[in-house]
């Protein structure tokens, strides 16, 4: 007799990440000279649909999954009916001593009673002095026993807060949860004769991971290196080592629908679009003819001694309705709740003992076939109830079938790899179903104990909120997140990198491009007396560059913090950086002065006629050279350019017409002048215009103001 060869454990490692906005694509690559070929050691919560197993040579057949347990679980988390007797029983705790203190101070004020005051020609009345000290005796003999009372009662107290402090510490996230990883089990057919190598890739998706750009500008006298940086945070629970990373601002994985769009037509109503789901074939029931037969023709067992009778008031509360299966709309995530079961799939024993302890359900009997054209009627939402809901003893109990009107919703798309048969004792039985992620996994499972539930269920909590953390948690300061609406780009590292499933982000050298640089001060002092330094880079190529921000060095020292815009590349592919405000250069006056003429006798106009004077005064060791922007006033409206005008007087130093403001932005009438500001001195820049409007109009604020 031939055996098949056994299975062959390879090593894959990590060869090459491509992190997204949304997650990480992430490869392995290995050779094998072997047919059966088994890859352990992948993350337990990838995307089984995303995975793809791509030879060089031959085809793959026969591909698997598994799952087992590689590392000793911690001690379970505590659950939340102690965390509520805790409470419940700290707050008897605080309501006894706030009544032991009310008797307290209601004890304190008792006091034998005052002499009256003595009647006329009478004798007041004295108190009773054996009263008193037997009073006396018994009101400190209480308050004793209410102090003794007390103090058990707050040592009480701090010993509960002892205990719900080490119930919240352990109900945070394990640091050493129990570890599963996958594996992938397929072999290699037409790949040449026994003993050749075959290389072999391994894709998979991850949603645990993020990146976000940051930016390092490099200044060494007329030269200037632009490094893009990336902020990588990933916890699926492996780590990138020596891998090759590229980033990308695009999604990878997104749901798209397509628009029905429907034509508008004059006359009878359009009938509804009919769903694109074939209807079940004729004839299923008859597949489970033979064994509702062989049901029927068995007798129900007798009841147990301690059976209730039917008909009889039952004490049992009733059973919630099925809820959905969890998380129908994302296919790569698990999600899990406080009520979901975690017990496997039982055999088929218990099926048949938990089955005899109840009556048939209705829909064990045969059903009619549905009529041609008739929507399908199975419900992808099945609750976990008719999945897999494990009662106290490991059973499964009967879900019933749901209302055809709860039936007719459907999920966005199937998730192959989540679906089940549906066997002949479960509603819609014939048909693929939805499985519950949890017992997707758990089906998984390699040598499974009764504790692997309960550690399988902690390994993907653990997990799961370290993903929230790295998707959901604060970013670095001065970052920003990627948006839908980004531009698509990719960013590849030039030398492989490690980054660490710890979920904390790491900084990452991408890419750097060198350029000639200069600095150039510019002043707006219409909007403040400031001077501001810009750094101006000749950028080769129209290459994105994300936003995200900048840390400046000059001579390798730090000098300051700021921001790349993703429209700071100017005309000519300048790339202007704001560098901050330059302290040592500042406008120390400005001053305007405004003069108004009416003229003509019959068609009077009014003349405003607005004087600046500027003075900007350095305290650098150099000269150095200020861009002054100021800008003329545009009427809003431009019908009314022939009735107003605006004209430039004089101006000293000469200035040049712009529509472009000091960052880039556009700007009407825009005028910028170019001065040499030498160190210690002040520089003087004057200009004069004149707005021409009809006397009937004015200015909106004024005409003696400045526009």
């Amino acid at each position: 007799m031939q055996h098949a060869p056994p299975d062959l454990e390879v090593a894959a490692p990590i060869v090459a990440v491509s992190v997204h906005r949304n997650g990480a694509l992430v490869r392995r690559h290995f050779e094998t000279e072997a047919r059966a070929v088994v890859v352990r050691g992948l993350p337990l919560l990838f995307a089984a649909d995303s995975l793809r197993v791509r030879p060089t040579r031959g085809r793959v057949a026969h591909l698997r999954e598994s799952c087992t347990l590689a590392a000793a679980p911690s001690p379970p988390p505590p659950d939340a009916e102690q965390r509520a007797a805790l409470q419940a029983a700290a707050a008897r705790l605080d309501d006894e001593d706030r009544s032991i203190a009310v008797r307290i101070q209601l004890l304190e004020k008792l006091a034998p009673t005052p002499p009256t005051a003595p009647a006329a020609g009478g004798r007041g009345r004295l108190p009773d002095a054996p009263g008193w000290a037997t009073l006396g005796r018994w009101v400190e003999a209480q308050l004793t026993a209410l102090d003794a009372a007390r103090a058990d009662v707050q040592v009480r107290r701090r010993a509960l807060a002892r205990e719900r402090t080490e119930l919240d510490r352990r109900a945070r996230p394990e640091s050493t949860p129990p570890r599963f990883f996958r594996a992938v089990r397929f072999d290699l057919l037409d790949a040449g004769p026994p003993g050749t190598p075959v290389s072999v890739s391994v894709e998979y998706f991850v949603e645990a991971a993020r990146w976000l750009p940051a930016w390092r500008l490099e200044l060494d006298g007329a030269a200037a290196r632009l490094n893009l940086e990336a902020l990588v945070a990933q916890a699926t629970g492996e780590d990138w080592e020596g891998a090759l990373l590229t980033f990308e601002t695009a999604d990878l994985r997104r749901e798209t629908h397509l628009p029905e769009l429907r034509s508008w037509r004059l006359g009878p109503a359009q009938p509804a679009p009919r769903p694109a789901f074939r209807p079940l074939p004729h004839g299923l029931d008859a597949l489970f003819a033979g064994y509702d037969q062989a049901r029927r023709a068995v007798a129900p067992p007798a009841p147990p001694p301690f059976a209730m009778p039917i008909g009889a008031p039952s004490a049992l509360p009733p059973q919630s309705p099925p809820r959905p299966a969890a998380d129908e709309d994302s296919e790569g995530s698990v999600e899990l709740h406080e009520d979901t079961a975690v017990a496997p799939p039982p055999p088929a024993p218990l099926r048949a003992r938990a089955s005899a302890k109840m009556a048939p359900p209705p829909a064990a009997a045969p059903r009619p076939a549905p009529a041609p054209g008739a929507p399908m009627p199975v419900t992808m939402s099945v609750s976990r109830a008719s999945l897999a809901d494990a009662g106290p003893d490991g059973a499964l109990g009967g879900a019933a079938e749901p209302a055809p009107s709860e039936s007719p919703r459907l999920p966005p798309r199937l998730r192959y790899p989540w679906l089940r048969l549906a066997g002949p004792d479960e509603p819609h039985r014939g048909t693929l179903q939805p499985m519950d992620p949890f017992t997707q996994l758990w089906t998984l499972v390699e040598g499974a104990t009764p504790a692997a539930p309960d550690q399988l269920r902690r390994a993907v909590e653990a997990l799961r909120q370290a993903a929230r953390l790295v998707s959901d948690g604060p970013a670095p300061a001065g970052t920003r997140p990627l948006t839908q609406g980004q531009f698509h780009a990719r960013f590849a590292a030039g030398s492989p990198q490690s980054v660490a499933g710890d979920g904390q982000y790491h900084r990452l050298h991408v890419t750097q491009e060198a350029a000639p640089a200069r600095i150039e001060f510019r002043a707006v002092p219409r909007e403040s007396n400031d001077v501001w330094r810009f750094c101006i880079l000749a950028v080769t190529g129209d290459a994105p560059r994300p936003a995200g921000p900048l840390a400046v060095y000059r001579d390798g020292r730090f000098l300051v913090t700021s921001t790349l815009d993703p429209g700071a590349v100017g005309p000519g592919g300048a790339l202007t950086l704001n560098l901050g405000i330059e302290p040592d250069l500042r406008l120390t006056e400005r001053h305007v002065a405004l003069h108004q003429e009416d003229k003509g006798l019959v068609g009077q106009v009014t003349r405003v006629t607005h004087r600046v004077r500027l003075k900007v005064r350095s305290t650098r060791p150099g000269a150095e050279t200020l861009v002054v922007f100021d800008r003329l006033p545009v009427p809003a409206d431009a019908r009314q350019e022939k009735d107003i005008g605006v004209e430039l007087i004089e101006s000293r130093p000469a200035p040049v017409r712009t529509d472009r403001g000091p960052r880039g932005e556009p700007l009407a009438g825009g005028l910028s002048w170019t001065v040499e500001v030498p160190p210690g001195e002040h520089v003087v820049v004057e200009h004069a215009y004149r707005i021409t409007l009809p006397a009937r109009f004015e200015l909106d604020g004024g005409n003696r103001r400045e526009n």
